[in-house]
């Protein structure tokens, strides 16, 4: 052999991202195509093929790579079961003195289910009565997602076990149906979790035996309500059971009813016929069923029979009615203009536990402020100057006791002035009142409440002096809270 000749080293089998290969790749989806990439060195060039384990060629050409190496590109199409874990090898060969150099790997798949049957008990389906069922799934890799289903919408069984092989998958299911189950199509479903479109199904259509059920009506055209003596009466029993009953039969009472055609009593199978009917008439009738299952009965139907008699007495029944319905319209009047008035005697309105009251004092001349029987008082002194019109003004406001009733636990409120052209060289100073009303207080007739101070900050002369009306101030939004926690109103 030549110096210069270089066996292949390594062989590298890569994905169609680039990604190095280790033993096996995937899972990869059934139907999906596969392209693998086998590099070798060495020199000279070695030749590079694919193929399988039982020594099935399966590509033998090659190129040189941008790399350098010698690169063959194996596409599988079409993946399916039969290549599931089988092994696939390149070989790179320079020469045939030695044994050429192999990288092997295997190829997992996810694949669907092939089949699934679903096994009945091997008992008769009663209704309301435990029931196991067993779905079996064949194919599928990984193991397959199994559910169930009733007339297309999914349904959780009361409990379920699975369990199974890597090929074989068994799902069993209790359920209780009922008897409006009857005739509905029953499946089980396989699924491959990790692929698209891959369930199948298999099913069946429920036949569940059960009890009779009846229902006792009317015959048609018939209104309890207008039943009377002297009248035909029809009664319809509707069975609904499976198997078919084969015996009915009809009670009165509680009692068993007999066909008597001389007492005008005719039963035909699923009817019962009363003739010319009497107050002996009246009472709770019932139909009774049997079938394979067992005895039904229907709801009791109690029949109202109505003396003949009461057509004469229509007219006063109308009557009655008429009252009644006079007497109900002036019960509601009354209690419509009650709420109203209600409504139009509601106290202050309420904000945050305190009544709010607007109250304006305008303390003109003392001699008013005197005899105001008012709550609050006020008293103002002023120096006249610039034609009469006071520059500097006090207004002083006092809390009337005699109009309380008992201690007050807060008294919050607010000052403003009235007019909004007041003069811009005013300064405003507002003294307020805070704290409670005392019993020691309350022996005082007037506590001090409040106290504004305006006063003119500024002069340009006796021809440009600013003008003070006391109507301009006044004291607003008096608020009072008793100490029992109830809110009265201020009497002004």
């Amino acid at each position: 052999m030549n110096e210069r000749n270089v066996l292949p080293e390594e062989v590298i089998i890569t994905d169609y991202k680039g990604l190095r290969v280790n033993q096996v790749i995937g899972p990869v989806d059934e139907g999906t195509d596969l392209v693998l990439y086998c590099d070798a060195f060495g020199k000279p060039e070695p030749s590079v093929s694919w193929w399988m384990s039982d020594y099935t060629l399966l590509d033998d050409t090659y190129y040189k790579s941008p790399r350098g190496s010698m690169r063959n590109e194996l596409t599988l199409n079409s993946l399916n079961r039969s290549i599931l874990m089988k092994e696939i090898i390149c070989r790179a060969s320079n020469t045939n003195l030695t044994r050429p150099k192999e990288e092997s790997i295997f190829i997992d798949l996810n694949l669907r289910p092939l089949e699934v049957f679903l096994v009945p008990p091997d008992k008769q389906l009663s209704a309301n009565k435990q029931v196991a069922f067993e779905c079996r799934t064949i194919g599928s890799r990984p193991r397959p997602f199994i559910s169930w289903w009733l007339d297309g919408d999914k349904v959780t069984p009361l409990s379920e076990t699975t369990n199974g092989d890597t090929n074989v998958t068994i799902n069993t299911a209790i359920f209780i149906f009922k008897s409006y189950n009857n005739g509905k199509f029953f499946s089980c479903r396989a699924e491959n979790p990790n692929l698209d479109e891959s369930s199948i199904d298999e099913g069946m259509i429920l036949n569940i035996v059960y009890v009779p059920l009846l229902k006792l009506t009317l015959g048609p055209n018939i209104k309890g309500e207008n039943i009377r003596e002297g009248f035909d009466v029809y009664l319809e029993c509707i069975i609904n059971a499976n198997p078919r009953v084969f015996e009915t039969s009809w009670m009165f009472e509680g009692k068993p009813l007999i066909s008597d055609p001389s007492k005008r009593i005719i039963i035909s199978n699923q009817s019962l016929v009363l003739q010319n009917i009497s107050k002996h008439s009246r009472g709770r009738y019932q139909c009774v069923g049997r079938n394979e299952e067992g005895l039904g009965t229907s709801n009791p139907l109690y029949l109202r029979v109505q003396s003949s008699t009461i057509a004469d007495n229509e007219p006063v029944d109308w009557l009655i009615w008429l009252i009644a319905i006079v007497l109900i319209t002036l019960m509601i009047t009354i209690l419509i203009l009650i709420g109203l008035r209600l409504i139009g005697n509601k106290g202050p309105n309420q904000n945050q536990g305190f009544v709010s009251i607007d109250y304006e004092a305008h303390p003109i001349r003392q001699e008013d402020v005197k005899s105001s029987p008012q709550m609050i008082s006020a008293s103002f002194k002023g120096q006249e100057t610039c034609d009469g019109y006071p520059t500097s003004t006090s207004i002083v406001y006092k809390l009337n006791t005699s109009s309380l009733h008992t201690t007050v636990d807060d008294i919050r409120y607010e000052t403003g002035i009235e007019t909004s052209d007041y003069p811009a060289t005013m300064f405003l100073e507002t003294t307020l009142f805070e704290g409670s009303i005392d019993e020691a207080s309350m022996e005082k007739q007037f506590i001090p409440f409040g106290k504004i101070n305006l006063t003119q900050t500024q002069s340009n002369g006796p021809d440009e002096c600013s003008q003070i009306s006391t109507n301009d101030y006044s004291l607003r939004h008096i608020y009072q809270q008793f100490t029992d926690n109830t809110i009265k109103d201020i009497p002004l």
